[in-house]
């Protein structure tokens, strides 16, 4: 890296001495290789991009060499030309993109979307034959990603229906309000083309700036992020197969079917946590106004004799203490603990675990087995905590009133089936859907184990959910309360003579946290 940066340097200081207006091409080249070299680097090694090595490096821009910050960093050509009349804006020398991992480190300031507006400030019709135009370029734009470059279609960060959808408004004095990050100006900026998602309307200053790359080119790539030039090339060509009339082939791969149906059943699980919640809150008040209506009771104040005295003092030579022995574990009262947030909070789902990496567990070394080696010495087990003073079934027990409390719900609305063998849940509420509890005294794991008839039950049953309760033990921390609908369409199952479903934590659910009074 210093060679790198005392390369550019260099460069910057001849320049500077020779007078030169714009770096020639010799320069030109040395930069831009010793810049993707400095990216490549960031890559591999982001802790050694720093702003304390980098934040002062000459950069070539609209205003020359520049040391000195603000530098603006900007994506469409059209804009940079415009801002860089009267702004420093970088000119790295090729797509800023693949000089991403250096923007932070150099001090660059990026015009990201959030610091762009597009709009007219007059009027701008809309024209049906430009959104026709615009819509059959899309279907061939699709076609064509999906045939010859399935990762760059995949990249799409919005559906191809929202791209579908946009509609076309001529804007003869069509500008940009960008908001400058670091100065918190205002500057304005005439464009040819430009988007505005929140409406879904594509402006254009005139018709030919449909096809060009640098207009609507440009406009339509910002939405694949990291393949922006390669859809901005390929919008020209989807334009020629639009205006010779070509009909495009609507084409249905596995990825594209995948995703819709991830994305229908996380809305479908979305919605059903919605109701659920919405239940609870409605039984939750129902109960409030019960109790606000129902006659007071009367209290009796019970008052205990005060005791005096006490044994008789020890006589003799004192024994020496005891060491205390250790409190007896014991679960938390269901009555005395309190609602964090009595709505609960929605996790929102996680990316497939397919796509997530594998991580070698700390402490393992490689080798044939994966087995850890031996510690030199003896690993003798020791007793480090107090005997538990309650059973499984007590603990159990606990956990079910725990979730009543969560849901706002009695034991005829929640009724407890533990005890019936073979149902392959532990309770069913007043709408016939299952409940399989998995309790656990402290905190909430990632993996739990299903019967089989928990995992037939859960198959079968569409209205079956994973409630998994945490925190159980008195002291050990929040009480967890985690409701998973769909779990086996989220968690990754290992068979065994059980089931082990992995990914708790992640899952799209509904989570109600509980605290003792103390």
């Amino acid at each position: 890296m210093d060679d790198a940066t005392a390369v550019i340097r260099e460069l910057a200081q001849q320049d500077r001495k020779q007078g030169r207006d714009e770096p020639d091409g010799t320069t030109q080249s040395i930069v831009l290789e010793t810049l993707k070299m400095l990216a490549a680097l960031g890559r591999t090694h982001p802790g050694a991009l720093t702003a304390k090595r980098l934040g002062r490096l000459p950069l070539w821009t609209s205003q020359g060499w520049r040391s000195k910050r603000p530098v603006y960093a900007v994506e469409d050509p059209v804009v940079a030309e415009v801002l860089g009349r009267e702004r420093a804006v970088w000119y790295p020398g090729a797509e800023l993109e693949q000089f991403r991992p250096l923007i932070g480190a150099l001090r660059v300031s990026e015009l990201a979307a959030e610091h762009v507006t597009v709009y007219s400030p007059g009027p701008a019709p809309a024209d049906p034959d430009a959104t026709a135009l615009v819509r059959s370029a899309v279907t061939h734009l699709r076609e064509d990603l999906q045939r010859n470059a399935a990762s760059v279609a995949q990249s799409l960060d919005c559906s191809w229906g929202q791209l579908a959808d946009l509609t076309v408004c001529i804007a003869p004095h069509l500008a940009c309000c960008l908001d400058l990050p670091d100065t918190g100006e205002t500057v304005h900026v005439p464009v040819d083309a430009g988007i505005d998602w929140s409406s879904g309307t594509l402006y254009v200053r005139d018709t030919a700036a449909l096809t060009r790359t640098s207009g609507v080119g440009r406009s339509i790539a910002d939405r694949f992020p990291g393949s922006r030039r390669e859809v901005a090339l390929a919008w020209g060509a989807a334009c020629d197969q639009a205006e010779e009339g070509r009909t495009a082939v609507q084409l249905s791969l596995a990825h594209d079917q995948v995703r819709r149906d991830r994305e229908a059943a996380e809305a479908e699980r979305e919605r059903r946590l919605l109701e659920f919640g919405n239940e609870v809150d409605q039984r939750r008040t129902a109960a409030k106004a019960q109790a606000g209506t129902a006659a007071g009771t009367s209290r009796t104040a019970v008052i205990l004799p005060l005791v005096t005295g006490g044994p008789p003092p020890a006589t003799g030579p004192s024994a020496p203490p005891a060491a205390p022995a250790a409190p007896p574990r014991k679960l938390v009262h269901p009555g005395r603990l309190r609602l964090v947030d009595p709505s609960g909070i929605i996790t929102p789902p996680r990316p497939s675990a397919a796509d997530a990496p594998t991580a070698r567990p700390s402490g393992y070394t490689s080798g044939t087995s994966g087995l850890p080696q031996p510690r030199a010495g003896s690993a003798i087990p020791q007793q480090h905590t107090p005997p538990r003073a309650y059973t499984s079934l007590e603990q159990e027990k606990v956990a079910l009133d725990v979730v009543r409390k969560a849901l706002g719900a009695d034991d005829d609305w929640l009724r407890d089936l533990r005890a019936q063998r073979g149902l392959g849940a532990d309770a069913v509420d007043a709408l016939s859907r299952f409940y399989e509890l998995k309790a656990y005294k402290d905190t909430e794991p990632d993996t739990v184990l299903l019967t089989p008839a928990e995992f037939q039950r859960a198959v079968e049953s569409d209205d079956f959910f994973l409630v998994v309760v945490s925190g159980l033990e008195s002291g050990a921390g929040p009480v967890s309360v985690r409701i998973i609908p769909q779990p086996l369409q989220q968690l990754t199952c290992r068979p065994s003579s059980s089931v082990t479903v992995t990914g708790i934590r992640g899952a799209h659910s509904r989570v109600y946290q509980l605290e003792e009074d103390r």
